[in-house]
């Protein structure tokens, strides 16, 4: 079962929509607008992001890291190997304590 829902204010609104038109647009406007999306990009300078580059850049990187890990680690255990206890330096400095008695 339909109802029929006509007022005068749905009667208004629908012939509102069937008085739209397209937009218009000047006869050169696509025309123009294809020309500036085949225009070629303004010479300058550009990142080389190609995958090559990519890939060479991270090997460097990985390369100095690891070179300066194994550089770290080494200074790291001359460090604790040369490393003095508090009496070798207070012999070193001729740091004795002397206890007198009364």
């Amino acid at each position: 079962m339909k109802k029929d829902i006509n007022t005068p204010l749905l009667d208004e609104i629908l012939q509102d929509i069937g008085t739209f038109r397209d937009p218009e647009t000047s006869d050169f406007f696509y025309t123009r607008l294809k020309a500036k999306m085949e225009e070629p990009s303004p010479a300058g300078w550009s990142l080389p992001m190609k995958p090559v580059w990519i890939i060479g850049i991270f090997l460097v990187l990985l390369g100095l890291n690891s070179i300066m890990l194994v550089k770290q680690f080494q200074s790291a255990k001359t460090t604790t190997t040369e490393s003095t206890g508090v009496s070798d330096v207070a012999n070193i400095y001729d740091l004795k304590i002397s206890s007198t008695t009364y």
